[in-house]
């Protein structure tokens, strides 16, 4: 879209700004910022500071909240009409999640690599939602889109001529990491990941920091620290895409590694990475665009690793639909449908002025008022099916039946089912994990929930280990009975896979 558009990265530790002026062929860099959220702030606070460095006002503005606040779903569906998709998609998701659907925002893409219509889910808290608008309107900003951090990187990147059809970005932060994998140029797999030692490793750094004093070195992360995290964050991502191969029985193969983030930022990343995932890795680039244009003033400053999911923001193509949006239901943007009314509105004004014009002058030439008033029908027509397509039998005029769906709109109620009990999901999960001892090696790969039955599946390194699991969760009083359906070694012998089917307690 021309004219002057904002991208808003917002991360927990960060926020970064990127301003553009967007024109039909190019986009020149007129402003970029970054600042860092401290640990008191909150976001309109953090916003205060960032735009006293950069003059927010623009003719649009695009934003993505992080990664670790969207819960991501790959769903299957038997139909790939998107309509059918929004419809049935929470009662899919509702099984999924720990908290009821209607206290979420829900959005999804599509994808299909195989006979089968595959769909990519993110699910976001209406609370959080919420508070982060709030956020940004208190601070003078409302974004037209709410998208996912990364996800405009790859859509960039997807778009590229040079990018192979199959290859993964990895977000490389100071405490969370996103793996976003596309197949076929179509983003197909995204997770994110807690890095326990990356985390310790910054906050001894940070105190060792605030301890020493002003004429003392300071001490640095070491290079064997830094490949130790990196070395266990593609062990994780190798670990993920071999579950995704076999839960869905995709043939996965990935060609090249592009990285982003914080970790973009140690020299030897890209060495690491093609030597820990065996391909090739190379960190993005994407203000190298031969459509992005700036000035040497923006380019002293810029970063591409702290500042590209910013850029990619701006340079959003929504016409291609391969990114999310939160801003729908309660946090659509305002006036939609209040600008179609007023576009049919001014349609049926004129054919009344034709209509008047018809009354009082019978001088005029009767076939050049008749040919306008066609004409006007003919496109008062062509809207409503524009609005409406799906509208195929109009029985009154556009006008009345546009007011009618409206007001359908307006009242309609999507009423989903609800657990008859008081346990909820997230209980019954605190309820496993505080009985069983930290000191279990165990790894859980399945869990079913429903008002009588919880099942779980995984695996484990020996039988007694079952049978501990299972008298742990005997001494609950949220199960009667803890039943083992099924425990034997897996294809390589060395672990477990077990089965367990607790029989809840009458709430």
């Amino acid at each position: 879209m021309p004219g002057k558009i904002l991208g808003l990265d917002i991360n927990n530790n960060s926020i970064t700004a990127v301003q553009v002026l967007s024109g039909l062929k190019s986009s020149e860099i007129i402003a970029c910022c970054r600042v860092m959220i401290e640990q008191d702030q909150t976001l309109d606070q953090a916003l205060e500071g960032l735009f006293e460095q950069i003059d927010p006002k623009s003719d649009s503005c695009i934003a993505s909240i992080p990664a670790e606040d969207v819960s991501f779903h790959n769903i299957q569906m038997p139909f790939s009409d998107r309509k059918k998709i929004r419809q049935t998609l929470p009662f899919e998701i509702e099984a999924e999640v720990p908290l009821p659907v209607d206290d979420l925002i829900i959005d999804f893409n599509t994808s299909n690599h195989s006979d089968k219509n595959n769909v990519l889910a993110v699910c976001a808290k209406k609370e959080y939602l919420a508070e982060c608008l709030t956020g940004l309107q208190s601070a003078g900003v409302n974004p037209d889109i709410l998208d996912v951090r990364s996800i405009p990187m790859v859509s960039w990147l997807i778009n590229q001529e040079e990018t192979p059809d199959n290859g993964m970005l990895l977000e490389i932060g100071l405490k969370r990491n996103t793996m976003i994998l596309f197949l076929n140029r179509q983003i197909t797999l995204i997770r994110t990941f807690y890095i326990k030692e990356a985390e310790e490793l910054i906050a001894d750094q940070d105190k060792r920091d605030d301890e020493s004093e002003e004429e003392a070195p300071r001490d640095t992360i070491s290079p064997e620290q830094i490949e130790s995290c990196l070395k266990i964050f593609c062990d994780i991502v190798k670990s993920t895409l071999h579950s995704f191969k076999s839960l869905n029985g995709k043939e996965l193969s990935p060609e090249k590694i592009f990285f982003t983030g914080a970790g973009a930022l140690y020299p030897g990343t890209d060495d690491l990475l093609s030597r820990f995932m065996d391909m090739p890795a190379s960190q993005l680039h994407i203000s190298g665009d031969k459509r992005v244009n700036m000035d040497r003033g923006i380019s002293r400053v810029w970063d591409s690793a702290l500042m590209d999911n910013a850029l990619a923001l701006v340079l959003r193509d929504n016409r291609k639909n391969r990114g999310f949006n939160f801003r729908k239901d309660e946090f659509e943007i305002k006036n939609r449908y209040e600008g179609l009314k007023k576009e049919i509105t001014k349609i049926a004004l004129s054919i009344i002025i034709v209509l008047m014009f018809l009354g009082i002058n019978q001088g005029v030439d009767y076939f050049y008022l008749n040919n306008s008033y066609q004409e006007l029908k003919q496109k008062e027509m062509e809207l409503f099916a524009q609005i409406f397509p799906d509208v195929k039998d109009i029985k009154t005029s556009p006008l009345q039946m546009a007011k009618s769906k409206m007001i359908e709109i307006k009242n309609a109620v999507v009423v989903l089912p609800a657990m008859q009990s008081d346990q909820k999901v997230i209980d019954i999960l605190k309820e496993i994990s505080e009985r069983l001892p930290s000191s279990i090696d165990v790894l859980f790969s399945n869990l079913m929930v429903d008002a009588e039955t919880v099942r779980i599946s995984g695996d484990t390194d020996t039988y007694n280990t079952v049978d501990n699991i299972r008298s742990s969760l005997e001494k609950s009083d949220y199960f009667r009975v803890v039943d083992l359906l099924d425990s034997q070694a897996d294809k390589s012998g060395a672990r477990i896979e077990f089965e367990l089917k607790l029989i809840r307690t009458e709430q």
